[in-house]
């Protein structure tokens, strides 16, 4: 299985955080020029809450990147800890298991545009996933 790994989970909101300011998200018509579609009505209440607020108020990129990776990526979703938990109690034995926590290495700012995946590109994954298949039929074997 592969999922965040520590790292990642770690740092997800302050890269979030990162990103909005990188591109000076400042509203929810900034994310939706970028694609990003409506939140709720209840979401961009919590958010413009926080934001509008006499007391204490703080910056759009901050509220909406709280909101947004605690909605998307909080502890009710599959990540590093979660699955060592299921570790614990056993979940999956005897079955051999092979888990890889993505790191908080991978994530980078350059603004380049990152193309789909394609026919060619594919290949190399497929033959990563075959490699693993065939060596847990040779574990199981």
């Amino acid at each position: 299985m592969i999922t965040r790994g520590q790292s990642l989970q770690d740092s997800l909101e302050a890269a979030v955080e990162r990103f909005a300011v990188l591109h000076n998200v400042t509203s929810f018509d900034d994310l939706e020029s970028m694609g990003y579609p409506p939140t709720t009505l209840r979401k961009k209440k919590v958010v413009l809450d926080r934001v509008n607020r006499d007391r204490n108020p703080i910056s759009f990129s901050t509220a909406w990147a709280n909101n947004f990776t605690k909605d998307k990526y909080g502890t009710a979703t599959t990540h590093w800890n979660k699955l060592k938990d299921r570790i614990k109690r056993g979940v999956g034995n005897p079955c051999p298991l092979l888990f890889i926590g993505i790191p908080a290495s991978i994530i980078e700012f350059d603004n380049q545009h990152i193309d789909p995946l394609d026919d060619e590109t594919a290949e190399p994954v497929a033959n990563v996933a075959n490699a693993l298949q065939s060596l847990f039929d040779e574990i199981n074997s």
